[in-house]
């Protein structure tokens, strides 16, 4: 049976003789009957984090609730995705990961681009004697279609220092998301026995979604300027990884080859295509030897 340490106006009693003593030292035995008192089990270092993202998941809904929410889910997700997909509520919605995500990688994508406005005013002053050399050429050549030229000069570099990919953002966002958690999903499938070793009792679409949904916290990084686009694909390939160890209690090389499915199939459908364009050259050539 647990005993405790009580308080009295005289100071500590012990918990087992009841005599009193100006004070208990845990680890310490008591002087009057010899029982040493245990120290109380201190919580995790985390505990009390953790214990408020959980609180804001049960919160009221309220503007104030939904931006708490939204930044103690970004951090927890980036910097401690086990224990987050280990307290991950199994049956919310599909739509608040899949709206983290899109709105994650949609503010990443406008942090990025305004510090790349920032590096393509220099860019743009170094092009731009390019272009007009290009322009130039091609009103000599061609009198009159050197504005034509010009317009579509501005477009073009309008488009790729990053307006066109913000506002475009979300669409590709979701279209990623849906072909990643098909894959994952299939991945799954394939590797995740059901109800064995701790699995889930089944494989659902909607935890793989979960899993790529949140794997998007790191996106977030692709606000840091210059190494923010590798940092963010590194840390999206770790929390996707960790989330499908997490969720499907599953070993680390099987929840590699899970989160990494996609990836897997691209590479090997490019490397089929490199091998049967090679082949096909090398048949070629080989009728003039």
């Amino acid at each position: 049976m647990t005993t405790t340490t009580t308080t009295s106006k005289d100071g500590k009693i012990c918990s087992k003789c009841g005599f009193h003593h100006g004070e208990i030292i845990s680890g310490t035995a008591c002087p009057g009957c010899g029982f040493v008192e245990k120290a109380a089990p201190k919580p995790e270092a985390t505990q009390g984090y953790d214990s408020a993202v959980v609180r804001s998941f049960s919160e009221p809904v309220s503007a104030l609730g939904l931006i708490k929410r939204y930044f103690l889910t970004l951090a927890w997700a980036t910097t401690r995705p086990s224990s987050f997909f280990e307290r991950l509520p199994r049956n919310e919605s599909i739509f608040i990961p899949l709206s983290f995500a899109l709105l994650t990688h949609w503010i990443g994508s406008a942090l990025q681009y305004l510090w790349m406005g920032v590096i393509g005013t220099s860019l743009d002053r170094y092009f731009s004697k390019v272009f007009d050399f290009a322009e130039n050429i091609i009103e000599i050549d061609n009198p009159g279609k050197g504005a034509a030229f010009l317009e579509m000069k501005e477009k073009m570099l309008s488009w790729v220092m990053g307006v066109g990919s913000v506002i475009s953002d979300p669409f590709f966002t979701i279209l990623g998301i849906l072909f990643t958690g098909f894959w994952v999903f299939l991945g799954a499938r394939l590797l995740v026995t059901p109800g064995k070793n701790g699995a889930p009792s089944e494989i659902t679409f909607k935890s793989a979604a979960q899993i790529v949904c949140y794997g998007f916290a790191p996106s977030i990084l692709l606000a840091i300027p210059l190494v923010g686009s590798p940092l963010a694909s590194l840390g999206m390939t770790i929390v996707t990884v960790v989330g499908a160890k997490t969720l499907y209690r599953i070993g680390w090389t099987r929840a590699s080859i899970v989160g990494l499915f996609p990836k897997f199939l691209i590479m090997t459908v490019a490397l089929s295509a490199m091998a049967l364009f090679a082949a096909v050259i090398l048949k070629f050539l080989a009728q003039f030897f």
